[in-house]
């Protein structure tokens, strides 16, 4: 090291703050080999005098403590160190500072360390040192007066790129870059880190083997972690054998890692590499499924419970009870987003066969007013869980749900539809053959009538949006209406009503408009008024026959325009007509047929998307939803027997559900003749349509989805009222807002490696209150890391009792010293969106008391 760099050294060091007491800076350097003696008359150091000793120690004491008391001084010892017991000058050494000019020091000088006993550990990596961006690095995050352990910890975050010295990021990092060809590992080999690498290991997870890799490490890892969280698996030798003996330690490091949002990806390779290598599938085979509820280590897992609970409803097992706290526990595991529709598609399945195992007696004939009251407010649920099962079963890609698809397609079809079907064709045979409308059932008829002119005869300013939504059956109003009230501050209110016959668009259309009365032609063309029905222009006439300051639009046209020419098509508009058609279309085509259900969603997503848009943008604060007819949909291919062959006499029009003909025509049993009379002013024709969820056989089309008869599917329609709460004046409980939780743990102080927070939900899920998804665990007093695993919790208990809504969160301590002066915190943080992810939403204070922190043998 050439002069100028020692000199540009010793100023640094004359520089630094004095020691405590000190009035001045006498600086010590030791020079056992005499590198520097010929130098240092070269030394310019201004204002410090440079004082070389040879043996004069007496002379050297007697300037500093009498003839000299007020110079800097820069005391250069050509002879190493002494011992403390024969150093003449130790008085004067201990109130001064030592310099040394050899690299190691220098680095340590660099570094801001005054701790000469990591000169040897600096000799040993020299090659790491010889970097100036490494020495940054290293520099940028090193503690103060560090140890030898927080030395070594900084250079390995320094190759691996870590901003702090956690040995968890430390090596999550390096097991990133997969256990055969890893390039940070042969960074720490090159740097000779390596031993310090593995010896760290040893220390945290209690890891050690006389050739250690990086694979058997990552092996038994994972293997403990799935231990840790399995406690009820019979564990065999060769698992045993992977575990580790720091076994908190092992689980919560996994547990990071699969929860780390950039590096879960890098976790579920190795996890699948791991689960073949261990042969899991083989042993999970052997164990029951309560065995591993909580383990979520390898996707087997997942596979394997999904299988059993397949088996097991389809064998008959009726614990459902049981089925849905299993399932609703794998929400919350990290693998549940893979394997997400299998799970809800599931889930959905075990509602159905619940629900018919409450029900399996027969229906019973009651009147045709309470059938549809039984039908609204219980019977709907099965078409309910058949869509979603449905909804989640076509976007699996594999064949696991296939017998469990073939089972649901038996109850829905022999068991609900057939059951369903029959008690109702004896009501529709008792009562409305003459007589299509039911008493105190609202009339699709009466719709413009009961709802819009009765807003416009209240109030001559409001203004009043109808969007219809072609084919949207009771069951998904249902669901639109539910999500329309947890997801807006609007005010929403449901209701149903029966639509004419047939249950087709060109008819519900029709009854939908202002109307004194409907007829139909020959050709079974429909109009109100003598006014034709069909198409856009049509149906604003009609509706400016009424009122004036009406239009109509088309919803996906209208959505492509921009908001000033939206703004000027409904400035002066009261009346305002949105037709919807997402579902309908999809449905009638013989090749989108087996997508009708993904177009209910879609058509539900759209529509909340629609009522935000015209409530917040265009001054629609009272919106009515509605639809034109419903549908019957099957997954299964028709066969014959559900077939009725064609009819041998002149028809005015012929669907698959519906046959308009003149009176009295001659028909099988399985065909009702429903008088069009009460519907429609006439009295010369009727309507056709077959019992149950049979089809006429005619060519074209699709014949899954159909409608146009008179099932309970087809005929009643939901009617959704939703008003629009504008923000500044909303209520409270009008905004949608996410349940409130609390701890109830009355003693904040941790005593055992594992421990429980107890967690209460104030309210139940229910209207404008939804569930909260949170990730809870405890950090260290800097936040900078978490000294737990981290639990994923969801709050969405609906239950009125609250008991029912209490939570328990077991939570694993990380093996350390802990202070017990030291605050630590209870973080829980918000996960349910990408807006709020990561943001804490309450911590709660903690002491940490733990005795005895070492993990026992499994």
């Amino acid at each position: 090291m050439n002069i100028n760099k020692i000199k540009q050294s010793l100023q640094k060091k004359f520089a630094q703050p004095k020691k405590d007491g000190a009035e001045r800076h006498i600086v010590f350097w030791y020079d056992e080999e005499q590198a520097f003696a010929d130098a240092i008359d070269q030394l310019d150091l201004k204002g410090i005098k440079i004082h070389i000793v040879n043996k004069n120690y007496f002379k050297t004491k007697l300037i500093l403590e009498n003839k000299d008391q007020e110079n800097d001084y820069l005391i250069y010892i050509p002879e190493r160190r002494p011992p403390n017991h024969e150093n003449w000058l130790l008085d004067i050494y201990l109130y001064s500072q030592e310099f040394s000019a050899d690299k190691a020091s220098l680095i340590l000088q660099e570094l801001g360390i005054d701790d000469i006993r990591l000169k040897d550990t600096i000799k040993k990596h020299q090659k790491f040192f010889n970097s100036g961006q490494r020495l940054a690095a290293c520099k940028e995050i090193i503690p103060k007066n560090p140890d030898p352990r927080e030395f070594k910890l900084a250079m390995l975050a320094a190759i691996t790129s870590q901003k702090t010295i956690i040995f968890e990021d430390i090596l999550r990092t390096i097991l990133v870059e997969g256990v055969k060809k890893n390039s940070i590992y042969k960074k720490l080999k090159k740097y000779r880190l390596d031993q310090d690498f593995w010896e760290l290991v040893r220390q945290n997870y209690g890891y050690y083997e006389k050739n250690p890799s990086l694979k058997k490490l990552r092996d038994n890892l994972l293997v403990t972690h799935f231990l840790v969280s399995a406690p009820q698996f019979t564990i065999s030798d060769d698992l045993r054998q992977f575990a580790l003996s720091q076994k908190n330690n092992a689980y919560i490091f996994v547990d990071h890692w699969k929860n780390n949002k950039n590096d879960s990806q890098y976790f579920e390779k190795q996890a699948r590499q791991v689960e073949d290598y261990i042969k899991i599938k083989n042993k999970l085979a052997e164990q029951e499924t309560e065995a591993v509820i909580g383990a979520d280590t390898f996707p087997a897992i997942d596979e394997f419970f999904i299988k059993n609970i397949i088996s097991i409803l389809i064998d008959g097992v009726e614990d459902f009870k049981v089925y849905r706290q299993y399932l609703e526990a794998r929400k919350n595991k990290h693998w549940y987003p893979k394997y997400k529709n299998i799970y809800k598609a599931l889930y959905n399945a075990v509602l159905l066969k619940e629900f018919k195992i409450k029900h399996e007696g027969t229906l019973p004939v009651i009147s045709a007013t309470k059938f549809i009251e039984l039908y609204t407010s219980e019977y709907y649920q099965v078409d309910q869980y058949y869509r979603q099962f449905y909804q989640h079963y076509d976007l699996v890609s594999n064949k696991v749900l296939q017998k469990l698809r073939d089972y649901i397609e038996r109850i829905y079809k022999n068991w609900f539809l057939d059951n369903l079907d029959r008690t109702w064709n004896q009501v529709v045979e008792q009562e409305l053959l003459d007589q299509w409308w039911i008493p105190e059932v609202n009339r699709q008829t009466n719709f413009y009538q009961d709802n819009v002119q009765k807003i416009l005869d209240k109030s001559n300013r409001d203004k009043i949006v109808v969007f219809i939504s072609d084919a949207l059956r009771y069951e998904a109003g249902k669901q639109l209406a539910e999500e329309l009230n947890s997801e807006t501050r609007g005010e929403v209110e449901l209701e149903y009503m029966q639509t004419g016959l047939p249950s087709t668009t060109a008819f519900g259309m029709a009854q939908l408009l202002p109307h004194e009365k409907i007829n139909i032609n020959k050709k079974a063309e429909v109009f109100v008024d003598s006014s034709r029905t069909s198409g856009l222009s049509n149906r604003k006439k009609i509706l400016r026959n009424s009122e004036l300051s009406s239009t109509a639009v088309k919803w996906n046209s209208f959505n492509k325009l921009s908001r000033n020419e939206q703004r000027e098509i409904v400035r002066d508009t009261r009346v305002f007509y949105v037709y919807h058609d997402v579902i309908d279309s999809t449905g009638e085509e013989l090749a989108s047929e087996d997508k009708v259900f993904a177009a209910v969603r879609e058509a539900l997503d759209e529509i909340k998307e629609a009522v935000q848009y015209i409530s917040s943008s265009l001054s629609g604060t009272k919106i009515l939803i509605t639809s034109d007819h419903g549908f019957i949909y099957t997954r299964d291919s028709l066969q014959e027997k559900d077939l009725i062959p064609k009819l041998e006499f002149e028809k005015l029009r012929m669907k698959k559900r519906y046959i308009i003909a003149e009176k009295n025509k001659e028909v099988n049993p399985g065909i009702h003749k429903i008088k069009l009379s009460p519907i429609i002013d006439s009295s010369d024709y009727e309507v056709l349509t077959p019992k149950g969820s049979m089809r006429f056989k005619i060519q074209g089309g699709g014949r899954n989805y159909v409608h146009g008869g008179c099932s309970l599917q087809e005929i009643v329609v939901p009617v959704i009222k939703y008003r629009h709460v504008r923000k500044h004046v909303a209520a409270p409980d009008q905004k949608p807002s996410k349940v409130e939780v609390e701890l109830t743990n009355t003693r904040r102080e941790i005593t055992n490696n594992t421990f429980t927070v107890n967690f209460y939900q104030k309210r139940p899920v229910n209207g404008k209150t939804s569930s909260r998804k949170l990730k809870i665990a405890v950090w260290d007093m800097g936040n900078e890391s978490k000294i737990t695993d981290e639990k994923i919790a969801i709050f969405n208990s609906t239950a009125d009792d609250p008991e029912a809504r209490q939570y328990k969160i077991v939570l694993r301590l990380k093996q350390g010293d802990y202070p017990k002066d030291q605050d630590y915190y209870l973080r829980l943080m918000e996960i349910e969106s990408e807006e709020d992810y990561g943001r804490e939403y309450k911590r709660y204070k903690f002491k940490i008391n733990v005795i005895i922190t070492n993990d026992f043998d499994f």
